[in-house]
């Protein structure tokens, strides 16, 4: 079903309006009786008829305790009350339906579970265990300016996510995220969804918004084959699919999405606008983001690049901003995150114990990284520490050389790592590794 295509609601069998109708008119003055004598009550004749529908749901719940206290004798009386309880059961939930209350909790929930876990695909070494995110996320720095192949922004000042997130300034409405691989600007979008779907933004003070989070390289195809498409229908298409594969039933309401962009209350993330590997079709997405930012003027939006796929065809009337690589304090905390995490998921305990071995094993990380200042400099990419750690832990050792480390990181930056993600490539993988302007272009 397409995203213009709606289920049409259900309508009443005529048969059975008329039956109410027939058992109603009766019981009218019933009604009649039970308004007038609440429009009595000083101050809510005046809401009654500002709020008509809540003040006829009043009136008939009025009606449905009555029975409670005095039991109708009247055949009538008692049909009209069972219509009238399912009339307004179904109507609620109608109402219920059409604000999305049903949809967001279910399109909430599989955001969480998309989106929980720290992403180690793609790598040759791997643990035993998913890590969830919260557990092992450090928060970036990121340099408020451009990056040097572009125009240097305003501040220059480093600040964290939130703070432009929260920002009231309209140049930080687009923001570009730039940086190389595996600098963590997926992993960060990841963090983002994860703090609105949870509730935790509250502690950022940033104002309520629903997070979509949607993979250029997913969402490539649907914007070449129709560059007219509006961000909602693409939304709407997008994650329709996705949930479809999991309840065939709960689909994004009519105009849902659409109802939430254009007063700005969703966080637009586009994540991997790089990955779009031909060049012909990111000048196409380029084009539509540019609409869709004018189009939903008040929501915000994030775009994650390299500095190299961004710089073939930049994107008008975003801000540019880099993220910055770990200093040491971020490197240390994240192996003792990452430790400690790994030390849980095994145990399958959080009790003193595990953490002084969790402690134990981080601190013979550091000396051994201490002794190898060619690897120790690379631990500034959250990527290529990952990998680092995961050495150490699963192999029981640093790798040995410099030389056996890259020669992992291009297996995995050339390989594993976008096979993953299943980006398109003209090249194989050993075309990529021979060829020396690949390698030098991984981190532009």
């Amino acid at each position: 079903m397409t995203s213009d295509q709606q289920p049409v609601p259900a309508r009443a069998n005529p048969t059975h309006w008329r039956k109410i109708v027939s058992v109603a008119l009766p019981q009218a003055p019933l009604l009649l009786g039970t308004g007038a004598g609440l429009w009595k009550v000083e101050g809510f004749g005046a809401w009654m008829l500002s709020h008509p529908l809540p003040a006829l749901g009043i009136v008939i719940l009025y009606e449905l305790v009555v029975p409670l206290v005095w039991k109708p004798t009247s055949v009538a009386v008692r049909q009209f009350l069972d219509q009238a309880a399912l009339l307004l059961s179904r109507w609620l939930s109608k109402r219920l339906n059409l604000l999305g209350w049903t949809f967001r909790r279910r399109y909430y929930k599989r955001l969480y579970y998309r989106h929980r876990h720290f992403n180690v695909k793609g790598l040759r070494t791997q643990g035993s265990y998913n890590i969830e995110l919260n557990r092992v996320f450090v928060p970036l720095r990121i340099a408020d300016q451009a990056p040097s192949q572009f125009r240097a922004d305003v501040s220059g000042g480093k600040v964290s996510i939130w703070d432009l997130l929260r920002s009231t300034d309209e140049t930080r409405r687009c923001l570009a995220i730039i940086g190389a691989p595996g600098s963590g600007k997926s992993t960060l979008l990841q963090h983002v969804v994860l703090t609105y779907v949870n509730g935790a933004r509250r502690k950022y003070r940033c104002p309520k918004k629903v997070p979509v989070l949607l993979f250029l390289r997913d969402l490539r195809k649907l914007i070449v084959a129709d560059p007219s498409i509006s961000l909602a229908e693409a939304i709407e298409a997008q994650v329709g699919a996705e949930m479809k594969d999991v309840d065939t039933v709960d689909q994004p309401p009519k105009n849902w999405f659409q109802d939430l962009l254009r007063p700005g209350k969703c966080v637009v993330m586009l994540d991997g606008y790089d990955e779009v590997a031909d060049r012909e079709e990111r000048a196409i997405v380029a084009r539509w983001v540019e609409a869709q930012m004018e189009r939903y003027g008040e929501s915000r939006f994030l775009i994650t690049s390299r500095p190299h796929g961004f710089r073939e065809h930049p994107i008008d009337r975003v801000t540019m901003i880099e993220v910055q690589p770990f200093d040491v304090p971020q490197m240390r905390a994240f192996v003792d995150h990452w430790y400690l995490a790994h030390e849980i998921a095994a145990s399958g305990k959080s009790d003193e114990g595990v953490r002084t071995e969790a402690r134990r094993q981080a601190n013979d990380f550091l000396r051994r990284l201490s002794g190898v200042p060619d690897i120790r400099k690379l631990t500034d990419n959250p990527l290529l520490l990952t990998m680092i750690v995961t050495v150490h832990r699963y192999r029981g050792q640093l790798p040995g050389r410099r030389v056996e480390l890259y020669s992992e990181i291009c297996d995995v930056l050339l390989g594993h790592w976008r096979g993953s993600k299943d980006v398109p490539t003209e090249f194989t993988y050993a075309q990529r590794r021979a060829a020396p302007s690949c390698s030098r272009s991984l981190y532009t």
